[in-house]
């Protein structure tokens, strides 16, 4: 039986993207802003710095960054070439990190150097003290014995790592045709990533997703009715499904500019909500707490926002979602699961207000939904129709 739809790669994505929107704004970060065009060059060059450095397709890259430009560069990138992104999540330390990195068998680990008050490099040095005295090239550490090399985003270079700035200098020796045809060898159905779950009852488990989760992210594109005129501010955190199906894939997909935080903060958001005139937010209820909670929130026109999706559909999250809807915009809801690649449900624009606050959505085109009684594993049937009862019970 044929596909019933196109496949195409996360890799392909940039290069679409510029040639549909070109000089108009993608991305915006701090004050910095690049257009779609820009983007996929950056791309191309993050692309090359790794295949200097001797990165294979189906090698495993740790990108253990915070909320920046590079972050999904380095995505894109090894997407690109055909190996596969490992995002770790930078509220992890040195138990971990080790756990992850060793576990994906990781040839690469990209950091940054420190954020905030958070040393990344020190944690890293904790676990690899081979890093004072290897050989930058082809480290191997003990606890991680697949691990060749250690990049580093910040201003210093550090004993045993390779310095960002230093691999996109290299990445000059890489041609156009040499990264052309290591991109049209990526197949669509292989492994692009592995996201590691939260491990709420046990270890974390690495969910191995090829690229077909673009079709998921035009599917969500089309339900909200996303276009190039819209306007996404993402500050969920980019290695969690949320925020790269939100973030990192919809912009490109769909055209929409992003405005990109590097955390999130109620104060910020609200400021920027008005200054880059945002038509699309995302979150939990935890977000829409802090931004319904915040004092500016009475003196900051929000008219720009369109819509936004808040998972909500809990007893916890009603009262939340019921607010959101009157202060701050008619929001969709949404189920999802690392496990899935992001949402599996999805609200309409037009679902009554109930439910937006009390449901989780409906089915994503494609998707099949049943409930098993975990006792007995059997499926259960479905509830009569409310009309149906009502006659009975007369």
């Amino acid at each position: 039986m044929p596909d019933w739809f196109e496949k195409r790669t996360f890799g392909s994505l940039p290069d679409e993207a510029a040639r549909r929107w070109g000089d108009r704004e993608a991305l915006c970060h701090e004050g910095q802003r690049w257009s779609f065009t820009q983007f996929q060059q950056e791309v191309d060059r993050t692309a090359k710095g790794l295949i200097s450095l001797g990165v294979q397709p189906g090698d495993k890259v740790s990108l253990w960054v915070t909320n920046r430009p590079e972050w999904l560069f380095c995505f894109f990138a090894v997407a690109k070439i055909g190996a596969v992104t490992v995002p770790v999540n930078t509220r992890f330390r040195t138990d971990d990190l080790e756990y992850v990195v060793r576990q994906s068998d990781s040839t690469t680990l990209i950091i940054v150097d420190r954020s905030g008050p958070v040393d990344y490099l020190e944690m890293v040095r904790q676990l690899c003290p081979e890093i004072e005295s290897g050989n930058p090239n082809d480290l191997r550490p003990q606890k991680f014995p697949e691990l060749q090399r250690v990049l580093v985003l910040g201003e210093s270079q550090y004993t045993g790592t390779r310095n960002w700035d230093e691999v996109m200098r290299d990445a000059g020796s890489v041609s156009d045709d040499d990264l052309e045809r290591r991109q049209q060898q990526v197949d669509p159905d292989g492994t692009a990533m592995i996201m590691y779950t939260s491990g709420t009852t046990g270890f974390p488990k690495g969910v191995m997703h090829c690229h077909n989760i673009r079709r998921q992210v035009g599917d969500i594109a089309s339900r909200m009715g996303i276009t190039p005129r819209d306007v996404s501010l993402m500050y969920l955190p980019l290695f969690h499904v949320f925020g790269l199906v939100g973030g990192t894939l919809l912009f490109l997909e769909s055209g929409a500019r992003m405005v990109l935080t590097t955390v999130f903060d109620p104060q910020e958001v609200l400021r920027l909500i008005q200054q880059e005139k945002a038509t699309l937010i995302y979150g939990f209820d935890t977000h829409a707490n802090a931004l319904l909670g915040h004092p500016d929130i009475a003196t900051t026109d929000l008219s720009s926002l369109r819509t936004g999706i808040l998972a909500a559909g809990m007893a916890s999250s009603e009262p939340t979602a019921r607010q959101a809807q009157q202060l701050l915009c008619p929001t969709v809801s949404l189920w999802g699961m690392t496990e899935v690649g992001g949402a599996g449900a999805l609200g309409f624009l037009d679902s009554p207000v109930d439910d937006r606050c009390l449901t989780s959505g409906f089915p994503l085109p494609g998707l099949e939904y049943k409930v098993i009684n975990p006792e007995i594993g059997e499926t259960v049937p479905r509830a009569p129709k409310a009309s149906c009862v009502c006659e009975a019970t007369a």
